[in-house]
């Protein structure tokens, strides 16, 4: 799916959702990494909708944009890490006997229609094997991920035409890990929550690996519409209205109140679903692997992307799940002082395909 003989090239984070483009381009600083160029453009409805173009020669015409409006330094290089939309994608943990990449991957292939609703003619798929007490010898767990390949060919034949050569492409859930944990250590379960601009991503992470993830039509955008209709103002004001808006001090904006609690009501209503979901079944795909983490407790949801910007709403969750809540520390793996003018928590996903794309990790 990529050209392997730019691997040693240098390569850009392309986060594309429905809603917009973001870029992120790093660079090794020592143990840490270097932001040096970064932008975002937005997408205006019924260019990309539910994760396909609609309409190639805009969504060409705004990544280019993009990519001319860099701020830092120039995007010189046409390599890019890229993620797609989580909803069109599948993951599972299946497991295999202890052998080869090459001999899973043929295994993968024999057995494939057993795990994913679509014929294997039809999709693309990559796998990481997950890390096991070095005391099992007869096997191992493999993470899946399938893209049906009339997405990605769609991506691939419009970058093409602008020269754009996709040296990996994975899922929003993927790319989280690498900003949220620091070196992807945590052994216990944490639970991530994207509170995007046009849907949210639940992931889950135990163990070196991605354990759950789910994708629901709930997101930040929804508060500014709901603002909108209720205050009878335009979605540009709405949106001012909802960043000086504090949940903190709900009595003091009655009308706001009204019309963005149900939709963080319905909000927590999901979290608490998938929180006792896995806390009483574990991974139930893959109820016989040994890494079966059913019992374990969320203890702690971190909280990112663009709907993470609300005043007041770590506290505000954390009140209603009675769990800890707190916002990501997209700072963990990147130079701190390197990106004071930009809001890391909305970048996560570009920032996390950046950190691939220096790493070179393109076979993982």
């Amino acid at each position: 799916m990529f050209d392997s003989s730019n691997i040693n090239s240098p390569a850009f984070g392309l986060d594309i959702s429905d809603s917009s483009i973001k870029i992120i381009q790093l660079k090794k600083n020592r143990k840490l990494f270097k932001l040096v160029s970064w932008g975002e453009t937005q997408i205006e409805p019924g260019v990309i909708e539910n994760g396909e173009i609609r309409n190639e020669d805009k969504f060409l015409e705004l990544l280019k944009q993009t990519i001319k409006n860099i701020k830092g330094e120039k995007i010189k290089t046409k390599n890019a890490v890229i993620s797609l939309l989580e909803k069109k994608t599948f993951l599972r943990i299946i497991q295999l006997p202890i052998m080869t990449k090459e001999e899973m991957r043929s295994a993968i292939i024999f057995q494939a229609e057993n795990y994913i609703p679509l014929p294997i003619n039809e999709v693309y798929f990559d796998f990481q094997v997950i890390p096991l007490d070095p005391k099992i010898k007869d096997h191992c767990d493999v993470l899946l991920v399938v893209f049906p390949k009339k997405i990605i060919d769609q991506y691939l034949t419009a970058l093409k035409k602008i020269d754009i050569s996709p040296m990996a492409i994975e899922t929003e859930s993927q790319t989280m890990s690498r900003v949220l944990s620091k070196n992807n250590a945590e052994k216990f379960p944490f639970f991530a929550i994207n509170f995007g601009k046009s849907n949210t991503i639940f992931t889950i992470f135990s163990e070196h690996s991605l354990r759950l993830s789910a994708s629901i039509p709930i997101s930040s955008q929804d508060l500014t519409k709901a603002i909108s209709q209720s205050l009878k103002v335009d979605t540009e004001k709405a949106e001012k209205i909802k960043l000086k808006y504090d949940l903190k001090d709900s009595k003091k904006d009655k009308e706001v109140s009204k019309a963005i609690e149900p939709i963080l009501n319905d909000l927590c209503e999901q979290i608490k679903k998938y929180v006792c979901y896995y806390q009483t079944y574990g991974c139930p795909e893959y109820p016989n692997t040994d890494k079966n983490t059913k019992g374990e407790k969320i203890e702690e949801i971190v909280l990112c992307g663009n709907g993470a910007n609300l005043k007041g709403l770590p506290d505000f969750l954390s009140s209603k799940l009675e769990i800890s809540v707190k916002l990501a520390s997209p700072w963990l793996n990147v130079l701190e002082k390197e990106t004071a003018d930009l809001p890391l928590l909305g970048y996560i996903n570009a920032l996390g395909l950046a950190i691939r794309a220096v790493e070179k990790n393109y076979y993982d």
